[in-house]
């Protein structure tokens, strides 16, 4: 379900993205929780497809190591 979101609302949210990334924060953080865990993999995902120098941190009860 949430892939489909993704996909159909791709440019939605690459704007978002642009969003975290016009405000100027070096470090962005994700409360993760069940229902939220997918979605912000894939902001994260695109924050550091568009610029690599930025940190992304995960927390919340979902959280755990990526790899």
């Amino acid at each position: 379900m949430v892939s489909g979101f993704i996909f159909d609302h791709s440019e939605l949210i690459d704007k978002k993205v642009d969003q975290i990334l016009d405000s100027g924060a070096q470090i962005i953080g994700f409360s993760i929780h069940f229902t939220s865990e997918h979605m912000a993999k894939e902001i994260a995902k695109r924050i550091k497809q568009k610029d690599k120098k930025r940190i992304i941190v995960f927390g919340g009860p979902q959280a755990r190591r990526a790899k």
